[in-house]
């Protein structure tokens, strides 16, 4: 963001974003390689709301906040698995 390419950041969080996708993807897969993913996902998307608010494009700000939102979910769900597999051992 540093240049004010905006097209060329966004494609690069685009693809952080898509990288961290690919990572999570696979609910059955080691834990750590999801956790990966979430976290590159994160990350590319706190990028994005800053870089889309500075762009004043505040339609593309909601639907990465929404997404950052879904994460949370998915990352509390798997606290709640990892709090019930420690209690079950």
């Amino acid at each position: 963001m540093v240049n004010n390419d905006n097209l060329s950041t966004e494609a690069n969080l685009i693809y952080g974003l898509e990288v961290g996708r690919e990572l999570s993807a696979n609910k059955d897969g080691m834990i750590i390689t999801r956790l990966v993913g979430i976290a590159c996902e994160k990350v590319a998307l706190n990028e994005m709301v800053k870089l889309y608010t500075r762009a004043g494009d505040f339609s593309k700000v909601q639907i990465a906040q929404g997404q950052l939102r879904d994460i949370k979910l998915e990352v509390d769900e798997l606290r709640r698995t990892a709090i019930e597999f420690e209690a079950n051992r």
